[in-house]
Protein backbone atom coordinates (compact mmCIF):
# COMPACT_ATOMS: atom_id res chain seq x y z
CA UNK A 1 0.00 0.00 0.00
CA UNK A 2 1.04 3.59 -0.58
CA UNK A 3 1.46 5.46 2.68
CA UNK A 4 0.23 9.05 3.07
CA UNK A 5 0.37 11.85 5.67
CA UNK A 6 -1.95 11.80 8.62
CA UNK A 7 -3.84 15.08 8.08
CA UNK A 8 -4.14 15.72 11.83
CA UNK A 9 -0.49 15.06 12.60
CA UNK A 10 1.43 12.10 13.90
CA UNK A 11 1.97 13.00 17.53
CA UNK A 12 -1.25 13.82 19.40
CA UNK A 13 -3.31 10.91 20.73
CA UNK A 14 -6.90 11.44 21.91
CA UNK A 15 -10.03 9.56 22.83
CA UNK A 16 -10.78 6.33 24.66
CA UNK A 17 -9.38 3.02 23.50
CA UNK A 18 -12.15 1.13 21.70
CA UNK A 19 -13.53 -1.67 23.87
CA UNK A 20 -13.92 -5.08 22.21
CA UNK A 21 -17.65 -5.19 22.92
CA UNK A 22 -18.11 -2.03 20.81
CA UNK A 23 -16.35 -3.44 17.76
CA UNK A 24 -18.31 -2.46 14.64
CA UNK A 25 -18.01 -1.10 11.11
CA UNK A 26 -17.21 2.26 12.75
CA UNK A 27 -14.35 0.95 14.90
CA UNK A 28 -12.64 -2.41 14.53
CA UNK A 29 -9.48 -2.49 16.66
CA UNK A 30 -8.47 -1.41 20.17
CA UNK A 31 -7.11 1.98 19.17
CA UNK A 32 -8.18 5.52 20.13
CA UNK A 33 -10.12 7.97 17.98
CA UNK A 34 -6.95 9.94 17.27
CA UNK A 35 -4.05 7.53 17.08
CA UNK A 36 -1.18 9.58 15.65
CA UNK A 37 -0.34 6.96 13.02
CA UNK A 38 -0.19 7.00 9.24
CA UNK A 39 -2.30 4.57 7.23
CA UNK A 40 0.84 2.53 6.58
CA UNK A 41 1.55 2.29 10.28
CA UNK A 42 -2.06 1.32 10.98
CA UNK A 43 -1.68 -1.45 8.39
CA UNK A 44 1.46 -2.72 10.12
CA UNK A 45 -0.27 -2.61 13.51
CA UNK A 46 -3.24 -4.53 12.08
CA UNK A 47 -0.98 -7.19 10.59
CA UNK A 48 1.04 -7.57 13.79
CA UNK A 49 -1.75 -7.65 16.36
CA UNK A 50 -5.04 -8.44 14.63
CA UNK A 51 -4.93 -10.08 11.21
CA UNK A 52 -1.82 -11.53 9.63
CA UNK A 53 -1.61 -10.89 5.90
CA UNK A 54 0.81 -10.09 3.12
CA UNK A 55 1.74 -6.43 3.39
CA UNK A 56 4.17 -4.11 1.68
CA UNK A 57 4.10 -0.44 2.70
CA UNK A 58 5.60 2.07 0.30
CA UNK A 59 6.86 4.75 2.67
CA UNK A 60 6.83 8.52 2.27
CA UNK A 61 9.82 10.78 1.92
CA UNK A 62 10.34 13.95 3.98
CA UNK A 63 7.23 13.62 6.16
CA UNK A 64 7.71 14.39 9.86
CA UNK A 65 5.43 13.28 12.71
CA UNK A 66 5.00 16.88 13.83
CA UNK A 67 3.55 17.93 10.46
CA UNK A 68 -0.09 18.71 9.85
CA UNK A 69 -1.47 18.55 6.34
CA UNK A 70 -1.22 22.28 5.69
CA UNK A 71 2.55 22.00 6.25
CA UNK A 72 3.06 19.41 3.49
CA UNK A 73 2.35 21.83 0.60
CA UNK A 74 0.22 19.10 -0.97
CA UNK A 75 -3.20 19.86 -2.50
CA UNK A 76 -6.18 19.05 -0.30
CA UNK A 77 -8.34 16.36 -1.88
CA UNK A 78 -11.58 15.80 0.01
CA UNK A 79 -11.43 12.43 1.81
CA UNK A 80 -15.22 12.79 2.11
CA UNK A 81 -17.82 15.11 0.55
CA UNK A 82 -18.33 16.42 4.08
CA UNK A 83 -14.67 17.25 4.73
CA UNK A 84 -14.00 20.08 2.28
CA UNK A 85 -11.29 21.82 4.35
CA UNK A 86 -8.13 20.99 6.29
CA UNK A 87 -9.65 22.71 9.33
CA UNK A 88 -12.57 20.32 9.10
CA UNK A 89 -10.22 17.36 9.39
CA UNK A 90 -8.89 18.78 12.66
CA UNK A 91 -12.30 19.50 14.18
CA UNK A 92 -13.73 16.20 12.87
CA UNK A 93 -11.98 14.31 15.67
CA UNK A 94 -14.31 16.02 18.14
CA UNK A 95 -17.38 16.92 16.09
CA UNK A 96 -18.07 13.55 14.44
CA UNK A 97 -19.51 12.39 17.77
CA UNK A 98 -22.51 14.66 17.12
CA UNK A 99 -23.60 12.15 14.49
CA UNK A 100 -24.75 10.22 17.56
CA UNK A 101 -27.05 13.04 18.70
CA UNK A 102 -29.97 15.04 17.32
CA UNK A 103 -27.73 18.11 16.86
CA UNK A 104 -26.52 19.13 13.42
CA UNK A 105 -22.79 18.73 12.87
CA UNK A 106 -22.96 21.14 9.93
CA UNK A 107 -23.69 18.66 7.15
CA UNK A 108 -25.58 20.55 4.49
CA UNK A 109 -23.31 23.60 4.84
CA UNK A 110 -20.00 24.56 3.24
CA UNK A 111 -18.10 24.10 6.54
CA UNK A 112 -19.43 20.77 7.73
CA UNK A 113 -17.93 19.25 10.88
CA UNK A 114 -16.60 22.64 11.94
CA UNK A 115 -19.95 23.77 13.38
CA UNK A 116 -22.55 22.32 15.72
CA UNK A 117 -26.06 23.53 16.39
CA UNK A 118 -29.73 22.96 17.18
CA UNK A 119 -32.87 24.96 16.37
CA UNK A 120 -33.55 25.65 20.06
CA UNK A 121 -30.12 27.10 20.86
CA UNK A 122 -29.68 30.89 20.94
CA UNK A 123 -26.10 31.10 19.75
CA UNK A 124 -24.83 34.25 21.42
CA UNK A 125 -26.20 33.62 24.91
CA UNK A 126 -25.06 29.98 24.70
CA UNK A 127 -21.47 30.91 23.86
CA UNK A 128 -21.51 33.64 26.51
CA UNK A 129 -22.60 31.13 29.14
CA UNK A 130 -20.07 28.39 28.32
CA UNK A 131 -17.13 30.40 26.97
CA UNK A 132 -14.82 30.59 29.97
CA UNK A 133 -15.54 27.02 31.05
CA UNK A 134 -14.70 25.64 27.59
CA UNK A 135 -11.41 27.54 27.43
CA UNK A 136 -10.42 26.58 30.98
CA UNK A 137 -11.19 22.89 30.51
CA UNK A 138 -10.46 22.48 26.79
CA UNK A 139 -6.95 23.89 26.68
CA UNK A 140 -5.48 26.11 24.00
CA UNK A 141 -5.36 26.34 20.22
CA UNK A 142 -8.99 27.15 19.39
CA UNK A 143 -11.69 29.80 19.50
CA UNK A 144 -15.43 29.19 19.81
CA UNK A 145 -17.68 31.70 18.07
CA UNK A 146 -21.48 31.95 18.09
CA UNK A 147 -23.08 30.96 14.82
CA UNK A 148 -26.49 30.56 13.19
CA UNK A 149 -26.58 28.28 10.15
CA UNK A 150 -29.20 26.52 8.03
CA UNK A 151 -28.39 23.02 6.75
CA UNK A 152 -29.60 22.30 3.23
CA UNK A 153 -29.84 18.55 3.86
CA UNK A 154 -29.68 15.92 6.63
CA UNK A 155 -30.56 16.93 10.20
CA UNK A 156 -32.70 20.09 10.56
CA UNK A 157 -32.61 20.76 6.81
CA UNK A 158 -34.10 24.17 6.03
CA UNK A 159 -34.25 25.16 9.71
CA UNK A 160 -32.01 27.79 11.34
CA UNK A 161 -29.73 26.23 13.96
CA UNK A 162 -27.98 28.19 16.69
CA UNK A 163 -24.67 26.94 17.95
CA UNK A 164 -20.93 27.30 17.55
CA UNK A 165 -18.18 27.23 14.99
CA UNK A 166 -14.77 25.99 16.11
CA UNK A 167 -11.80 27.96 14.77
CA UNK A 168 -8.44 26.20 15.10
CA UNK A 169 -5.72 28.72 15.95
CA UNK A 170 -2.90 26.29 16.82
CA UNK A 171 -3.27 22.66 15.70
CA UNK A 172 -0.29 21.63 17.85
CA UNK A 173 -2.25 22.55 21.00
CA UNK A 174 -5.87 21.97 19.95
CA UNK A 175 -7.36 18.91 21.67
CA UNK A 176 -10.23 18.30 19.29
CA UNK A 177 -11.72 15.21 20.90
CA UNK A 178 -11.79 16.76 24.36
CA UNK A 179 -13.35 20.01 23.10
CA UNK A 180 -16.04 18.03 21.27
CA UNK A 181 -17.01 16.09 24.39
CA UNK A 182 -17.07 19.24 26.52
CA UNK A 183 -19.34 20.93 23.99
CA UNK A 184 -21.62 17.89 23.95
CA UNK A 185 -21.93 18.11 27.73
CA UNK A 186 -22.82 21.81 27.53
CA UNK A 187 -25.33 21.35 24.69
CA UNK A 188 -27.08 18.64 26.71
CA UNK A 189 -27.21 20.92 29.72
CA UNK A 190 -28.63 23.80 27.69
CA UNK A 191 -31.18 21.76 25.73
CA UNK A 192 -32.47 19.53 28.51
CA UNK A 193 -35.19 17.22 27.16
CA UNK A 194 -34.65 18.58 23.64
CA UNK A 195 -31.24 16.87 23.57
CA UNK A 196 -31.42 13.25 22.41
CA UNK A 197 -29.02 10.47 21.55
CA UNK A 198 -29.57 9.04 18.08
CA UNK A 199 -31.45 5.75 18.44
CA UNK A 200 -32.04 4.96 14.77
CA UNK A 201 -29.91 2.47 12.76
CA UNK A 202 -26.33 3.66 12.29
CA UNK A 203 -23.65 2.15 10.02
CA UNK A 204 -25.26 -1.32 9.79
CA UNK A 205 -26.06 -1.41 13.52
CA UNK A 206 -29.69 -1.56 14.63
CA UNK A 207 -29.62 -2.23 18.36
CA UNK A 208 -26.73 -0.15 19.75
CA UNK A 209 -26.52 3.61 20.22
CA UNK A 210 -24.48 5.44 17.59
CA UNK A 211 -22.66 7.54 20.20
CA UNK A 212 -21.25 4.42 21.89
CA UNK A 213 -20.11 3.01 18.56
CA UNK A 214 -18.40 6.28 17.64
CA UNK A 215 -16.58 6.57 20.97
CA UNK A 216 -15.94 2.83 21.26
CA UNK A 217 -17.24 2.98 24.81
CA UNK A 218 -20.39 3.76 26.76
CA UNK A 219 -18.36 5.63 29.39
CA UNK A 220 -18.30 8.91 27.48
CA UNK A 221 -22.08 8.94 26.99
CA UNK A 222 -22.54 8.25 30.71
CA UNK A 223 -20.09 11.07 31.48
CA UNK A 224 -22.16 13.51 29.39
CA UNK A 225 -25.40 12.35 31.01
CA UNK A 226 -24.10 12.94 34.52
CA UNK A 227 -22.42 16.23 33.53
CA UNK A 228 -19.03 14.95 34.62
CA UNK A 229 -15.80 16.84 35.28
CA UNK A 230 -12.88 17.27 32.89
CA UNK A 231 -10.76 15.19 35.29
CA UNK A 232 -13.18 12.29 34.87
CA UNK A 233 -13.09 12.74 31.09
CA UNK A 234 -9.29 12.60 31.09
CA UNK A 235 -9.38 9.40 33.15
CA UNK A 236 -11.59 7.72 30.53
CA UNK A 237 -8.93 8.39 27.92
CA UNK A 238 -6.30 6.61 30.02
CA UNK A 239 -8.08 3.24 30.15
CA UNK A 240 -6.04 0.79 28.07
CA UNK A 241 -3.76 3.56 26.81
CA UNK A 242 -0.54 2.00 28.07
CA UNK A 243 -1.11 -1.15 26.03
CA UNK A 244 -1.87 0.83 22.88
CA UNK A 245 1.21 3.03 23.33
CA UNK A 246 3.37 -0.08 23.56
CA UNK A 247 1.87 -1.48 20.35
CA UNK A 248 2.16 1.88 18.65
CA UNK A 249 5.86 2.19 19.45
CA UNK A 250 6.47 -1.14 17.70
CA UNK A 251 5.01 -0.01 14.36
CA UNK A 252 6.30 3.55 13.91
CA UNK A 253 7.97 4.00 10.53
CA UNK A 254 8.85 7.67 10.86
CA UNK A 255 10.95 9.21 13.63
Amino acid sequence: MLDRPNPVGGEMIEGPILEKKWKSFVGHHQIPQRHGLTMGEIAILTKKYYSDCELDVVTMKNWKRSQFFYQTNLPWVNPSPNLPTMDGALTFVGTVLFEGTNLSEGRGTTRSLEMIGHPKIEAFSFVHSIGQKIYQEGGEGFVIRPLVFMPTFQKHAGVACGGVQIHVTDPHKFQSWKVGQLLCREFKSALGEDFRWRDTPYEYENDRLAIDLINGSELVREWVEKQGSVIELDSIQKIGLEVFLGQRSDVLIYG
